[in-house]
């Protein structure tokens, strides 16, 4: 598509970490640690109610994806970015405020690292001219699918997201962007889930029958572009993300004031997804 080739993203780098590092037990953890912080804020600011600054304080170690990203990477909260940071829109903003904002900013992270994953799994796999050798084209298609299409879709939401968030970067939307994509999810991701058992046999039959297949996907799963991880890794990506998408919006959701316009684009943002 036109405009994947001439846009580029300023956030698919920001984190070294590949998408498969946003892991269920990751996520369990977060949510507990959210809830403990979220408890030590609460007695915190009904104890000092007037300090601003201690308010601050006590925000600053929002749990997220992020957070995890800037402690293991350079990526940042939504909160940690220049801009923002000791900015006086930002101490304007209340606690909710601040945490809607940061919920959505982890969606665009999240999509960020989620591309640069289906990067690799189409350049480097589904590209490579010594994997492709070993393969028919009916194996081509059943093993892969329409991963490209994945991608391109991927990017193309990414694009569109981060416009938005460079609009304005303290009050940005994204669940209107999720809305006018959910068309296009629905067009790539039912096919690719619907030939999963064709390619969990294909490549079950690949690894066990063809020697040469083995030693090739050794040699590329040990490039340090993949970091180690397995072709089967980035190929359930695009089934692990169509979930966790819903999930983001629904946490979205649950922060978005009642009875606004933005509650409304959530919830049929949400619903769209749901119905994927």
């Amino acid at each position: 598509m036109e405009n994947f080739k001439r846009r580029h993203s300023k956030l698919i780098n920001s984190s070294r970490l590949l998408y498969q590092e946003y892991s269920d037990v990751v996520l369990n953890k977060a949510i507990q640690s959210q809830k403990r912080v979220d408890s030590f804020a609460e007695d915190i600011e009904s104890s000092f109610p007037s300090s601003p600054r201690l308010r601050r304080k006590v925000l600053s170690p929002q749990d997220s994806y992020l957070q995890r990203l800037s402690v293991s990477s350079n990526a940042s909260l939504w909160q940690d970015i220049p801009m923002i940071r000791g900015s006086r829109m930002l101490l304007n903003m209340s606690r909710d405020e601040q945490k809607l904002q940061e919920a959505k900013f982890e969606l665009i992270m999240s999509e960020a690292s989620y591309l640069r994953s289906l990067n690799v799994a189409v350049d480097h796999f589904q590209r490579s001219a010594e994997l492709q050798s070993m393969l028919t084209n009916q194996e081509r298609q059943w093993l892969f699918s329409r991963l490209h299409d994945v991608r391109d879709v991927s990017a193309s939401f990414l694009f569109d997201l981060e416009e938005k968030f460079e609009e304005d970067m303290f009050t940005f939307h994204v669940c209107d962007v999720a809305l006018k994509h959910a068309p296009e999810f629905r067009r790539v991701y039912l096919p690719y889930v619907t030939n999963q058992t064709y390619q969990e046999q294909t490549f079950q039959r690949l690894l066990n029958g063809n020697a040469g297949f083995q030693q090739v996907l050794e040699r590329l799963e040990s490039d340090p572009v993949c970091q180690r991880l397995s072709l089967k890794s980035f190929l359930i990506l695009p089934f692990q993300r169509i979930t966790r998408l819903k999930l983001l919006l629904q946490n979205i959701l649950k922060r978005t004031p009642p009875g606004s316009e933005e509650e409304v684009q959530a919830t049929q943002a949400y619903d769209a997804l749901e119905k994927v």
